[in-house]
């Protein structure tokens, strides 16, 4: 989680891509753990370890609750989809 602001203005960190997807990232991955217990779910993170090349193929977030199961990966711009929902999907669907 990002933890110190480093100087930079909100405007610069909102066009610059990378930094912009960590902000994002870091929210969500503050909120969602923080709502849990109010709402009864737990939080993982899941990464293929398995394979076998150098492609790194995860999904932030898994929520579980009552049974359920919801992969969600934090996207803040046009980037298409990793490769890792589809490799969990595949795992587990």
């Amino acid at each position: 989680m990002l933890t110190a602001y480093k100087g930079r203005s909100f405007d610069t960190d909102k066009t610059d891509t990378k930094s912009w997807g960590r902000w994002v990232e870091s929210a969500v991955r503050a909120h969602l753990p923080s709502m849990a217990e109010v709402l009864d779910y737990k939080v993982f993170h899941w990464r293929n370890h398995a394979k076998s090349d150098n492609k790194k193929e995860e999904v932030d977030f898994i929520i579980s609750n009552d049974g359920e199961i919801i992969a969600i990966e934090v996207k803040s711009g046009r980037r298409g989809m990793n490769s890792g929902l589809k490799s969990f999907t595949g795992h587990f669907y």
